[in-house]
């Protein structure tokens, strides 16, 4: 095992455990954190950073599912898993909690019903964050994609991966599915 290695484990034990000065003395004072969403430059905007996880999501927790390690310099990839209570600050913006008793989230779980014939399963995900501007306004949003198939899945097809493609009955039904939103939301208008 690496020293990057040890060092990222001991960043999610900490982190788990809800201590983020813990976490914050493992960064280098000019480490650069980066994320889907975006870049975090420096110790102290890190912790912070931490900080407004544990705000967002109290019960957050995070796996290490991979580490990538060159001399002293070390990347690693984590899953958090968690349930979105509270505000969370990014980018800039406070962004709060998605709503589920929205009209917005009624009208999608009822397309999902309607085309896929599933339940609809709440979840965040820190790379769909480019609704945040909007969030943090109070414009209600959610993310929507197009169902891939198991097998697409396994070989790493799907949405924003390095293969990216989907079977065109489900180019069909997510067109169809976006009907239905939005002509929900309009009726409702």
């Amino acid at each position: 095992m690496g020293v990057n290695r040890a060092v990222a484990e001991k960043i999610i034990e900490a982190e788990n455990r809800g201590d983020i000065e813990a976490v914050a003395s493992l960064y280098a004072e000019d480490a650069t954190y980066v994320q889907p969403s975006g870049t975090t430059q420096g110790r102290a905007a890190i912790a912070d950073l931490y900080r407004s996880y544990a705000v967002a999501f109290p019960d957050g927790h995070r796996e290490l599912e991979r580490i990538v390690e060159e001399g002293d310099w070390g990347a690693f990839e984590g899953v958090m898993t968690g349930t979105h209570t509270g505000p969370f600050h990014a980018g800039g913006a406070t962004v709060p909690a998605s709503r589920t008793d929205s009209e917005l989230f009624k009208a999608v779980e009822a397309a999902v019903t309607a085309v896929y014939k599933v339940p609809t399963v709440p979840r965040m995900s820190t790379y769909a964050t480019d609704m945040r501007g909007l969030r943090a306004r109070g414009v209600q949003c959610v993310g929507i994609g197009s169902a891939i198939d198991i097998e697409d899945q396994a070989r790493g097809f799907g949405m924003h991966s390095d293969q990216e493609r989907l079977l065109e009955g489900e180019l069909h039904r997510f067109v169809r599915l976006n009907w239905e939103i939005v002509s929900a939301l309009a009726r409702a208008q």
